[in-house]
Formats: C-alpha cells, sequence, structure tokens
C-alpha cells in the first residue's frame, strides 16, 4: 500500500484504459491496478466511482 501526500487528485478510467489511473497534482499518474476493467465492465466503474469522492476530498486545501 502506498500513502499518498494530500496532493489533488483525479481519477481517470478511459474506455480503453486496463486499469484505473490517478492524477496526481504535481503532474505525475499513478496505476490503480487493483481496480482492473478485466474485472469486468460493472464491477470496475462501480469501483473507480467509489474511488472518486475519495480524491475529491483530498484536493486542495
Amino acid at each position: 500500500m502506498r500513502t499518498l501526500p494530500d496532493p489533488s487528485v483525479s481519477v481517470r478510467f478511459g474506455p480503453g484504459d486496463p486499469w484505473v489511473r490517478l492524477d496526481l497534482s504535481d503532474g505525475k499518474a499513478l496505476a490503480v491496478m487493483g481496480i482492473q476493467r478485466a474485472d469486468g465492465a460493472r464491477r470496475s466503474e462501480s469501483e473507480a466511482a467509489r474511488l472518486a469522492p475519495r480524491g475529491a476530498r483530498r484536493g486542495p486545501r
């Protein structure tokens, strides 16, 4: 597990992406391989949607 310092985070899961990506405020992207499209579209999109508000809560302060 990796803990991120309070960056501004957006969650991206494009149609062709194999897994969710976090776009960090420093311009870097971090793959979240625990949420994969191979798990099925409904489940993976549901998990990405569940993660998104957590990133938004940790946004700019």
